[in-house]
């Protein structure tokens, strides 16, 4: 017997067996794939790439938005947190901490550690981020950092570092 595939439309034989067993006919697997997928297919939100995602996942979401990678998501949501509006960047340059470690020095300013420039931390006296004036920063080694803000919130370390 001769049926219609409901995705391509072609047609092709069929025996009468199978399409009283299976209602929906498709010509190969490829074609029953397409026919029962139920995915949408939604864009980017960064590169605008088409992407599929399932009904459920945009209805769930709480933006609408959809990422095709890690990296498009990650670029989105470290948007908002750079440029002239974030307190520690100037021009695209972390400067305030390289400023730090070469007015001040690449050792910890209490208590001399010097083994591993990396693991130095900047310290703002006043705990203020936003003001970054050279008087106002101190390199720490991370046990002295720790121990600053565990001093300054009474013996805990409730607040972050």
């Amino acid at each position: 017997m001769i049926v219609q595939c409901l995705t391509c439309e072609k047609e092709f034989n069929k025996k009468p067996a199978q399409i009283k067993k299976r209602p929906k006919h498709y010509c190969s697997r490829e074609c029953s794939g397409i026919g029962s997928r139920t995915m949408i297919e939604v864009e980017c939100g960064v590169c605008s790439k088409k992407i599929l995602r399932r009904p459920s996942a945009i209805e769930s979401t709480k933006f609408g938005t959809f990422y095709c990678s890690k990296s498009c998501a990650a670029i989105k949501n470290n948007s908002r947190r750079t440029g002239e509006s974030h307190a520690s960047w100037k021009g695209g340059v972390a400067t305030y901490r390289k400023i730090a470690l070469r007015e001040k020095g690449s050792i910890c300013n209490r208590c001399g550690y010097s083994a591993i420039e990396k693991i130095l931390q900047v310290h703002h006296v006043d705990h203020n981020r936003a003001n970054n004036e050279i008087n106002n920063l101190e390199v720490l080694c991370p046990n002295c950092h720790a121990e600053e803000h565990y001093v300054k919130y009474g013996g805990t370390l409730d607040k972050p570092v």
